[in-house]
């Protein structure tokens, strides 16, 4: 089955929101082998890159990229060129 979507979760500073987000784009009802959620840690200072390395060990379709802080759109745009997915939101 070819990756339909890509989901791009840009995250700076989010130790208090990162988990529920993930954890709500998980509960979707969709096969974990049609999409990937990219987390893409703009330079947090806080505990978020932690909360989300924690939670994606137990998925296959889970990628963390880090990156200098940039702002939201850099961390988007970074998310994009890693994205496999015939769609992207």
């Amino acid at each position: 089955m070819d990756l339909l979507l890509s989901i791009i979760v840009p995250m700076y500073n989010a130790e208090q929101y990162v988990g529920e987000c993930m954890k709500s784009l998980l509960e979707q009802g969709l096969d974990e082998k049609s999409y990937e959620i990219i987390v893409v840690n703009d330079g947090s200072t806080d505990g978020s890159i932690s909360v989300a390395e924690e939670i994606s060990k137990a998925y296959n379709n889970i990628t963390i990229l880090t990156q200098d802080n940039r702002g939201q759109s850099a961390a988007r745009n970074v998310g994009m060129q890693a994205a496999k997915g015939r769609y992207i939101c």
